[in-house]
C-alpha cells in the first residue's frame, strides 16, 4: 500500500525528521522538560543536532554538559553542518571559561571562528574573557577590537577593564590620599584622575549603548538573577547577561565602582523602561536594598563592638 503524501508515516520518514518534528511539538508546552524531550529525540535518532544541542543546554551546569557538546560536535562534523557545529562549539567553550578552564575555551573558540569570520554566535567575547582570565591583554584587546565585536556592549566593558588593568596603578583612592609626592607639579591625585579620563569615555559609551548596565554591575549579587530567555539589544537583558559574564573581573575593582558612583549617568524615564524590562530591574532594586541594610548592619555591629556595648 503507498503512503499518503499529505500524512505524516512514521514508517516512511527519516529518522532525524521525526525527531526534530517531535522536538518541535513537544516544546511547544510551556511547562515541557527539554531534557527529557532532548533524550527521547536521540532515541528516535542519534543523528538529531536539534536534540544534541537541546541536551547540552539542559545540562549546562552538571558535568555530562561535556561530554554531550562532544558527541553533538561529532554529528555536526560528519553531517557537514556548519550552523549547528558553531552553536555546540560556542556552548562547550562557554561551559569550559564558565568552570575555569580559559585554556580549553579558548582553543574550541579558535576552532570555531573560521567556520565564521562574521561570528553570529559572539564567539570572541568567550574569547577576549578568557585571555581576562589568563591576564594575556596584548591578545584580549586584539579580540575586543575586532571588527565583528567592537561595537557590542561586551567589547566596550571588556576595554575599559583593560585600560584599568594595564593603564592604572595598582592604588586605591585611600592610598592615593597618603601620598605626598608630586608629579611634574601635579598632585598624584590629580594625575590619578587624568590617567582616568579615557576610562571615563568607556564608560559614558557604554551608558549610552545600555542605560541599564550601571545599575546591575553596582549589584553585588547581580549574578543569582536569572536571566531572561530571550536577551535583546540596549535593554535590561543585555545588560544582565555581559554584567554576568564580566562581573568576576569587576567586582573585586574598588576604583572603577568609584568612577561609576560618582559619574553623571542619565538614567531612562518610566516610560522608555520596556515592560519586559521592569521584573528584572525590580529585582536588582530589592537585592542592592538588602545589600545595603545587611551593610548597614555590618557596620553597626562593628560600632558597638568598638564602644565595648556589644
Amino acid at each position: 500500500m503507498e503512503s499518503d503524501p499529505n500524512t505524516f508515516d512514521f514508517y516512511t520518514t527519516d529518522p532525524v525528521q521525526h525527531a526534530y518534528s517531535f522536538i518541535t511539538d513537544s516544546l511547544k508546552y510551556p511547562h515541557a522538560d527539554t531534557r527529557q524531550i532532548a533524550k527521547k529525540a536521540l532515541e528516535i535518532s542519534n543523528k538529531c543536532l536539534e536534540a544534541w544541542l537541546l541536551l547540552a543546554q539542559s545540562y549546562q551546569k552538571f558535568p555530562q554538559a561535556r561530554t554531550t557538546y562532544l558527541k553533538g560536535i561529532e554529528v555536526a562534523r560528519e553531517q557537514d553542518t556548519t550552523s549547528t557545529l558553531l552553536q555546540l562549539l560556542y556552548g562547550l567553550g562557554e561551559l569550559y571559561y564558565r568552570h575555569g578552564h580559559p585554556e580549553s575555551a579558548i582553543e574550541t573558540i579558535l576552532e570555531l571562528l573560521p567556520l565564521d569570520e562574521s561570528d553570529p554566535c559572539n564567539a570572541r567575547e568567550i574569547l577576549t574573557l578568557s585571555y581576562l582570565q589568563q591576564e594575556d591583554f596584548i591578545k584580549a584587546h586584539a579580540c575586543a577590537t575586532h571588527s565583528s565585536y567592537d561595537d557590542s556592549l561586551s567589547s566596550r566593558v571588556a576595554q575599559a577593564y583593560i585600560a584599568f588593568r594595564t593603564e592604572i596603578p595598582w592604588w586605591t583612592p585611600d592610598q592615593m590620599d597618603q601620598l605626598d609626592d608630586e608629579l611634574l607639579g601635579r598632585t598624584t591625585w590629580q594625575w590619578m584622575h587624568e590617567q582616568c579620563n579615557s576610562l571615563k569615555r568607556l564608560y559614558r559609551q557604554i551608558n549610552h549603548a545600555n542605560p541599564f548596565f550601571a545599575a546591575f554591575m553596582l549589584n553585588p549579587h547581580a549574578q543569582s538573577i536569572e536571566t531572561p530567555t530571550t536577551i535583546e539589544s540596549k535593554h535590561a537583558s543585555e545588560a544582565l547577561h555581559v554584567t554576568k559574564l564580566h562581573h568576576d573581573l569587576w567586582h573585586n575593582q574598588e576604583l572603577p565602582i568609584k568612577l561609576l558612583e560618582e559619574f553623571p549617568w542619565t538614567n531612562p524615564t518610566k516610560s522608555q523602561i520596556k515592560a519586559a524590562d521592569k521584573p528584572i530591574l525590580l529585582e536588582t532594586i530589592q537585592q542592592l536594598e538588602k545589600h545595603r541594610d545587611a551593610q548597614r548592619s555590618a557596620a553597626e555591629k562593628d560600632y558597638l563592638q568598638n564602644r565595648d556595648l556589644y
